[in-house]
Order: structure tokens, then sequence, then C-alpha cells
């Protein structure tokens, strides 16, 4: 699992791959065939992706589409034409990398919004050995074109002595397409120093700035992880996963939260 990204933009879906820059697919039979791919339209003079990070994008409440995508820190890609064309928004700090968004309610009536929250993994070396490695997380207020500046969330992510951070995901619990309140649930692998331990945490709020205790998804190796919300108490977890090493196969869960 590197480098992909998706979404649903009404009866379409649209993927994003890492193949000699980033190629844009479209499939209008929920992936039984696709269109493409294509170089990926983006606005000469302006910064260009390197690569999709790794999981799913999101429609907004004003129908703009937000994808989450790698730049040389976490970046996003935005479209206020339903994937006809895109731009590139919101830079993270160096070492950031592969992120997730959700919407989120704005904090004041006169934001502009749509408000977002971004989760991303930090490749930063932990300033000494054994202590707890956090991820970056940052908002927007103008719909992912700007940030604020990433801060340490309290989320925690393995090193190990060949990889630092992991990709991991987040995810509303309610209507994708909304700005109201709902509560948001993140999954990756919660080991401080393996790839290991598939776990969830919640944030009750929707803001993202708090996380409650983690849930255990497989207790074994695993590594990427993305995360889809089924219902309104359940979500399905996709990741690397196995017995002897963090990538013997790719598992499916449906956890109730």
């Amino acid at each position: 699992m590197d480098y992909f990204s998706a979404v649903a933009i009404g009866k379409d879906v649209h993927l994003f791959l890492a193949v000699k820059g980033i190629q844009h697919f479209v499939s209008a039979d929920a992936g039984a065939s696709w269109d493409g791919p294509t170089p990926l339209p983006l606005p000469e003079g302006g910064a260009v992706p390197h690569a999709p990070t790794c999981g799913h994008g999101v429609v907004l409440s004003n129908g703009d589409v937000v994808v989450p995508a790698v730049c040389n820190g976490s970046c996003a890609l935005i479209s206020s034409d339903k994937g006809h064309s895109w731009r590139v928004g919101g830079f993270g700090v160096k070492g950031s990398r592969e992120s997730s968004i959700a919407e989120v309610p704005c904090a004041a009536a006169d934001t502009p919004g749509p408000c977002l929250y971004m989760n991303a993994r930090n490749m930063n070396k932990p300033a000494s050995a054994g202590q707890p490695h956090t991820r970056f997380e940052a908002w927007s207020s103008t719909g992912g074109r700007s940030w604020t500046a990433m801060t340490a969330s309290t989320l925690t992510t393995p090193v190990t002595p060949h990889w630092t951070g992991i990709v991991a995901n987040v995810v509303r619990l309610g209507p994708a397409a909304t700005a109201t309140a709902a509560p948001l649930v993140y999954a990756g692998a919660s080991s401080p120093t393996a790839r290991a331990a598939m776990a969830l945490s919640v944030n009750a709020d929707g803001t993202g700035k708090s996380w409650g205790a983690k849930q255990m998804v497989w207790p074994g190796p695993a590594g990427y992880a993305d995360i889809v919300a089924l219902n309104a108490t359940h979500v399905g977890v996709l990741y690397e996963a196995g017995d002897k090493t963090f990538a013997d196969r790719i598992q499916f869960s449906v956890v109730r939260v």
C-alpha cells in the first residue's frame, strides 16, 4: 500500500497513483473499469506534488474536493469543479509527509470555511531514544488553501531501526459532506517501537483537538492503514498486517467504535 489515494465524486471514483508524477484515473462504474491514466492537470508555475498520500480524499460541504498529497511536506490537492481541474494548497512543516484530512466544525460563525483537520506522518527523528514519537496535526479555515502551523498531536506513532512514523488515517463518523459536528476516528499502528498493534482512537467532539484511549483492532504486526465510516457506529479499517511481518497480507476489519 504505497502512494495512492481515491475519492468518490458523485457517481465517479477518482484514483491518484504515483507513476512519473501523479497519474489520474476516473471510473464511472465503481472501479470495474477505468479511464486514464492522464497526468494530473495542475496550474503552471505552482508547487508540483510528487505523490498522492496513501488513503482517501474528502468531498466538503461546499462541494470542493480535497485529496491529501506529498510535496516537500504534507500538502493537498483541491478541486472546485468536481475533479476536472486541481490546485495545490496547504503546506506542512519539514518532516511532515503522508496525511489524512477530515472536515470539522468551524470554531467561529464568521469563519469562511469549510474547516478541515489534517493529521500527518512525522518523519523527523525523535529528540532522544525511547521518547514517544507523535504525529503532526493542523487546521484550515479556508477549505485547505491555507493551514495553521503544524503542531504535535497526542497520537503516537512507531519508530523502528528502518522507519520513522507511519501512514495512518482519520475519518468522520457521520455524513461526509456536512460542517456539523461528528466524532473523528483515527486508525494507525500504535506500538512505539514496532510496526504493530493496529488501534483506533476517537475524538468525541469532532474537532481533532483531543483523542481518547486506544481500541485494539489487531495486536500483531501491522503497517499502513486507511479507514472508512460504514455507519454511525462502525468503521472499516484496511491495513497491512501479518503474523511474522507487518506486510504479510492486506486485512479488512469491521469495528464497532
